[in-house]
């Protein structure tokens, strides 16, 4: 959180703020989308580096941000933001100074690192190893077949025709955003994923009651959307939204709620896993082009 925020005063224009500070000494922006973002890149950042979130204004916040930047008068912005399903739709990334998560999104790709597995096991131990010995695969093989059918979903939404735009994932409300959030109703026996209950309690969230069987039917429309790489497709709330059904379940320790989960998974990365990634090398890769360390 910015001191802006702290006091209750809005975030100044990141523009505004680089041309001030570079004023004084080379300083580089780092952009995010929002404010789970924003505390994950904090410790990785070197000093004198700001971050800074676009709140609700997202990744389309921080690309107009970006192609306005006069680099030349001190305004120098780089931006880490979701992939979101543009690799799944073939989507190129014109924007120079923007990186794109290696996964969907942040959440996503820390999934793919072994900091999944030192939380789930810090959480839950002996009695995740005995439900991954029952199941047959690992706790991250089965979350991301429980996130694959939302994450097709998402995409049917974007890639067909208006009749699913009735389909909803989050709601605006007065005071914020209601973000789809009923994962335990839609894990099956032994935490199979069940496909028809998630249909039924998203078309129910959706108020989409016409989106429902024998009418339409979602699972076979989402299927023939056809192969697709999981770590683009998967949505990292829906990945949070079902691991924290998926351990609350089998009874682990230190949970909150998919939120806190995120967080607590953020925390568990360590660097040698960070170092890694391709948006940690492409953030590297700028630094050394732009002659602005990001990086701590």
């Amino acid at each position: 959180m910015s001191g802006a925020e702290r006091m209750g005063l809005p975030q100044p224009n990141p523009r505004v703020e680089s041309r001030f500070f570079n004023s004084a000494r080379r300083t580089a922006v780092l952009l995010v989308e929002a404010g789970p973002d924003e505390r994950f890149w904090r410790p990785w950042v070197g000093p004198g580096v700001l971050v800074r979130q676009a709140n609700q204004g997202g990744k389309a916040q921080i690309i107009r941000w970006l192609k306005a930047a006069k680099p030349d008068e001190g305004e120098v912005l780089v931006g880490v933001v979701d992939a979101d399903l543009d690799r799944v739709r073939g989507v190129e990334n014109d924007t120079p100074d923007v990186i794109l998560t290696d996964a969907h999104d942040l959440e996503a790709t820390l999934v793919g690192l072994p900091a999944l597995d030192k939380l789930a096991t810090s959480l839950a131990g002996a009695a995740l190893a005995a439900a991954e010995a029952r199941w047959g695969e690992s706790l991250r093989a089965r979350l991301v077949r429980h996130a694959e059918l939302p994450g097709r979903l998402r995409w049917l939404k974007v890639a067909r025709s208006p009749a699913f735009d009735a389909l909803l994932f989050k709601k605006e409300k007065r005071n914020g955003i209601d973000y789809f959030d009923d994962y335990a109703s839609c894990i099956g026996a032994d935490f199979q994923p069940d496909p028809s209950a998630l249909v039924k309690a998203l078309c129910s969230f959706s108020n989409a009651q016409q989106l429902l069987p024998p009418k339409v039917d979602l699972v076979a429309a989402a299927a023939a959307l056809g192969p697709v790489d999981l770590a683009q497709l998967c949505n990292g709330h829906d990945l949070m939204g079902f691991l924290y059904a998926m351990l609350k379940e089998i009874k682990a320790q230190g949970l909150s709620d998919s939120a806190g989960l995120a967080q607590q998974l953020g925390l568990a990365v360590e660097r040698v896993w960070l170092v890694e990634t391709a948006m940690w090398k492409a953030l590297d890769a700028w630094s050394k082009r732009r002659g602005y360390p990001v990086l701590a």
